[in-house]
């Protein structure tokens, strides 16, 4: 796909991540299977383009895009969810 050439190229820092997404997508191309992507969970200090790259993906791909900042999180369960035996719990993103 050449727009994610053209992702590449403007962020960098994704390279490996955009790669996995073309190997994914040539998967699909050559096999008729639906496209399916495992979460992606972008790490790093801020300022270095992961909203932007999640938010592109996104666009690119015609899915949804969920943002959840972790920089004053103090608990793991916002991802992964609460155990239903506690008061109030929920699902985890």
């Amino acid at each position: 796909m050449p727009i994610l050439d053209d992702l590449e190229r403007e962020v960098p820092n994704f390279r490996e991540v955009i790669l996995e997404i073309k190997r994914r997508l040539a998967l699909v191309l050559e096999s008729k299977d639906p496209l399916e992507l495992d979460p992606i969970l972008l790490l790093g200090p801020a300022g270095i383009g992961k909203t932007h790259f999640g938010r592109q993906v996104a666009s690119i791909l015609g899915t949804g895009f969920s943002f959840t900042s972790l920089a004053s999180a103090t608990a793991g369960w916002i991802l992964s969810g609460a155990s239903s035996q506690w008061r109030g719990a929920r699902a985890g993103k």
